[in-house]
């Protein structure tokens, strides 16, 4: 019974406090500065969501208690979580992201998504905002009006953009046509506008903005600005990393104006001949011996060129090639096409079963250099000096003295005249004597 009584007067004497308390609301807001309004809701998000209490929880009391704009109404001694609610007072808390400009205004930060803020009015004339960063961020409403995060190795910049101390802070230099803090963001500008059908991408290598079809068995036309088929004709068609299309030509095509053409590198058609499309110029991958004029595949010469047949061979060109081959009377191991560099040497005729003089007689085969000779046998002498070495036919010698004696008889005939002539000077020198 007596607990009864004590609970019922408990119960009376808060709820008089109560009606005082509410009472005094508006004369307490007034007593707060308006040149330094109070934000009572935390930095951390996570206390944030801590005020979205239910009404039962705090005792919230009805909304024409207190003025609060994009905020809520609540006892200040349920913000300050004290053990017991003496203080009835109700104050104007703000949403996350919002803070206090005046009595019962809450205004959008604008920090960043998380981010919370101080509005404190400044020269009489305007509201100053302050953000509220974290560490990793910091404010200067010089670049931005937003928290802005630092680089770091464990938030680099994107697209190789440039990490550099600007002041006391790191900041990201980005490369052409990405922006951002982090050089997150790809300036498209007016390229890939239909957003349905493409995607807006950014090549780091090249440092370009370009295209790319979301359905992939597409390709992009630049020109066109839409998506089309992937078609090449005498190839595969395929995609690169940046989207576009790529034309994989068969042997004799080259990719000209997204379509395989004919090379035509050969007068002879030859469809093996690969060439290539560089800027307007067609460059043809001639086949060993033939060479990439023009855009056409011609014949080397190489016995002018690089002539490399050993000098006892003879080089000759021919089409799309050449080859060396031993003179007459010469040959190689195979005969008398040799490789190149290898020597021709004599063929020695007369090695041979039959020899070439067997056919006449009384010779013999005698080699010579390139060639032979047939030659009498000793006691022989040839027919007649009018036949060819090649054919000389023999006779035995006969035994005629009359050039020997005219030999003798002109001897004789010198040395008597020398006799005569040594007697007469003897004479003359006598008589003188």
């Amino acid at each position: 019974m007596e607990k009864t009584i004590i609970f019922s007067i408990t119960v009376v004497l808060c709820f008089g406090k109560f009606i005082t308390s509410a009472a005094e609301v508006s004369e307490i807001d007034v007593s707060i500065s308006q040149t330094e309004t109070v934000n009572y809701i935390p930095v951390d998000t996570a206390v944030n969501k801590e005020f979205h209490f239910n009404g039962s929880e705090l005792g919230m009391a009805r909304a024409d208690q207190c003025k609060c704009k994009n905020g809520k109404c609540m006892r200040a001694c349920d913000i300050e979580k004290t053990t017991s609610c003496e203080d009835q007072r109700m104050v104007c808390v703000c949403n996350p992201e919002f803070a206090k400009q005046g009595e019962g205004e809450c205004e959008y930060c604008d920090c960043g998504q998380g981010f919370n803020c101080t509005f404190k009015w400044a020269y009489n004339i305007l509201w100053e905002k302050t953000c509220i960063c974290p560490d990793g961020y910091f404010f200067n409403d010089i670049y931005s009006s937003k928290c802005i995060p630092e680089c770091s190795r464990k938030r680099p910049c994107k697209y190789d953009g440039t990490c550099s101390y600007y002041g006391a802070h790191k900041m990201c230099a980005c490369p052409w046509e990405t922006k951002g803090f982090l050089c997150e963001e790809i300036e498209c500008g007016s390229k890939c506008q239909n957003r349905l059908e493409v995607d807006c991408l950014y090549d780091q290598f090249e440092r370009v903005v370009y295209c790319s079809c979301k359905n992939q068995s597409l390709y992009y036309d630049e020109e066109a600005n839409i998506c089309r088929q992937c078609t090449c004709g005498s190839g595969e068609c395929e995609f690169n990393s940046n989207g576009q299309k790529i034309c994989k030509c068969l042997d004799g095509f080259y990719e000209k104006e997204g379509i395989c053409k004919t090379c035509d590198c050969h007068s002879l058609n030859d469809m093996k001949t690969k060439c290539e499309l560089t800027g307007n110029t067609k460059r043809c991958f001639c086949q060993k011996g033939f060479k990439d004029v023009l855009g056409h595949c011609e014949d080397i010469n190489e016995c002018e060129t690089n002539n490399t047949c050993h000098p006892s061979a003879t080089c000759y060109n021919i089409f799309g090639g050449f080859f060396c081959r031993c003179p007459n009377d010469y040959e190689g191991t195979d005969g008398e096409k040799v490789e190149p560099g290898e020597v021709c040497e004599d063929i020695d005729e007369c090695d041979k079963s039959p020899n070439h003089c067997w056919f006449f007689d009384n010779v013999k085969c005698v080699n010579l250099p390139g060639s032979y000779k047939c030659e009498c046998f000793q006691g022989y002498e040839p027919r007649t000096y009018s036949d060819e070495p090649h054919q000389t036919t023999c006779v035995r010698t006969s035994k005629n003295v009359g050039p020997a004696m005219i030999v003798v008889g002109t001897t004789l005939v010198l040395m008597l005249v020398s006799y005569l002539a040594h007697v007469r000077v003897k004479k003359r020198a006598a008589r003188s004597n």
